[in-house]
């Protein structure tokens, strides 16, 4: 393939077909990658939460974890009632 041939095909691949949307010319994938990244990470407008709320969040979650110590004495048969009392909760 000579470079003349070679041009000529990059422009023609180049060039909107006549099925392009006339919006759509001149718009690269490449740039609808970023715009729809960019739609898809901004912010939705909540308010995030200070700090005191994440760590009251935090210390609520960490209620129900047990120590060491506590998982060491846990038996079977308790670990058994405990997830049979919570599929009781939940059906």
């Amino acid at each position: 393939m000579s470079i003349d041939n070679y041009e000529h095909e990059v422009k023609r691949a180049a060039a909107p077909s006549a099925s392009t949307p006339r919006f759509c010319r001149g718009v690269s994938g490449l740039s609808v990658l970023a715009m729809v990244t960019a739609v898809a990470i901004a912010p939705a407008g909540e308010p995030q939460p200070d700090a005191a709320t994440l760590q009251a969040t935090e210390k609520e979650a960490l209620r129900g974890v047990l120590t060491r110590e506590q998982q060491a004495a846990y038996t079977p048969q308790q670990a058994l009632d405990t997830l049979l009392a919570g599929n009781r909760r939940f059906v």
